[in-house]
């Protein structure tokens, strides 16, 4: 089956092809981008999480339907 964590690595941009650097710099400087489906990955920028959105995107709907889930338990 499918393996979810519960978190993403947060020091990292989740694109794996990026240049760019890592997101904590972004953060800090507000330029960073956070996947707003799932609010698990992190990006260095905008278009980092554009490019890197087929391979995000069955995890995406993964970890959106896991937190869906919480909420209506909640």
């Amino acid at each position: 089956g499918l393996a979810l964590t519960s978190f993403a690595v947060p020091v990292m941009c989740n694109n794996a092809g990026t240049v760019t650097g890592p997101s904590e710099l972004g953060r800090i400087l507000g330029r960073s981008c956070k996947c707003g489906r799932c609010f698990v990955a992190h990006y260095c920028s905008r278009e980092c999480q554009h490019q890197h959105w087929k391979q995000h995107r069955p995890v995406c709907t993964a970890l959106a339907a896991v937190r869906q889930a919480g909420m209506r338990q909640a």
